[in-house]
């Protein structure tokens, strides 16, 4: 394989295709764990970007009060909600003993119990974890937080994904923007191999890297992703491919190559200027439904 490489339509016959005989536990069980009280949006679109990609399950971790909206966006969903500290670490507990994959950060918040959430899912979660958007911040300002799955880690089998924009690699990284945008692959390369773990990191054109050894530069897409929502479903997408039986670097580069021919099948119908997350999710089930 080459250092640098990309996918084109036919790696789409990539994807697991779905057993006959299976049932709904058989396409893989995804825990969601985002939004907050001030944000429910991202829960809703990161579950329904599970569902799009083929779980089987997925169950929402969100504040008491997105319990009704998120109900009402997503009837499909198991959900579990917390109001505190103490029921914030339950709602980790839990997901820990219930998911194949969890997603952890969009829309949590940096407060308390959002930290309190991902520090029980690095340190006690054996599976996929795909840590996003407020779970980066976190991970920014709590160092060792990143270092808690290490020793998961340490078995050579890459688990834990993380899907940082520009601005949020830089925190991670200390690095400036200007300095990521001039070497992204680099960039994505060093953190990956650093930290173990597979980093995507998002821009015009997201590159992926597995503990940095090649890199996979994304071509699908077009700046009218470029809109709010477009990372949780994106998010949602990994953990959910990677619940159906593909590896947790796998996942990440067919999400987001599947993510980006959503993207541009959305451009076609509704135009750049018009595109909106809910746009792209619409448009997986058509970009999939010939491979799986």
């Amino acid at each position: 394989m080459p250092e640098i490489y990309t996918y084109e339509e036919k790696d789409l016959m990539r994807l697991p295709k779905r057993a006959e005989d299976g049932n709904k536990g058989t396409f893989g069980k995804v825990a969601v764990i985002a939004g907050s009280q001030e944000i429910s949006g991202a829960a809703c679109l990161a579950a329904s970007a599970a569902y799009r990609v083929g779980s089987g399950m997925v169950k929402v971790y969100t504040h008491k009060d997105n319990r009704v909206i998120v109900g009402g966006y997503l009837p499909e969903a198991l959900m579990k909600t917390y109001q505190d500290e103490k029921t914030a670490v339950l709602c980790a507990e839990d997901a820990c003993a219930w998911a194949d994959v969890i997603l952890i950060g969009p829309g949590i918040g940096t407060g308390k119990e959002a930290e309190c959430m991902l520090k029980t899912v690095l340190e006690d979660f054996k599976g996929t974890i795909v840590v996003d958007a407020d779970g980066l911040n976190l991970l920014s300002a709590h160092k060792d937080l990143l270092t808690a799955g290490e020793i998961s880690r340490q078995t050579g089998n890459i688990s834990l994904v993380i899907t940082p924009h520009i601005k949020e690699m830089s925190r991670l990284t200390g690095k400036t923007v200007a300095e990521l945008k001039e070497a992204p692959i680099r960039e994505c390369r060093i953190f990956a191999e650093a930290e173990t773990l597979v980093c995507v990191l998002k821009d015009a054109r997201t590159c992926v890297s597995a503990g940095g050894v090649h890199t996979y530069m994304n071509t699908s897409g077009n700046d009218g992703m470029a809109t709010a929502g477009s990372g949780d479903v994106l998010a949602g997408m990994i953990a959910g491919l990677s619940a159906g039986g593909i590896s947790p670097a796998e996942a990440a580069r067919l999400g987001v190559y599947i993510h980006g021919l959503a993207g541009d099948r959305a451009k076609k119908r509704y135009g750049k200027a018009a595109m909106t997350a809910g746009s792209l999710i619409d448009e997986i089930g058509p970009v999939m439904s010939s491979y799986v």
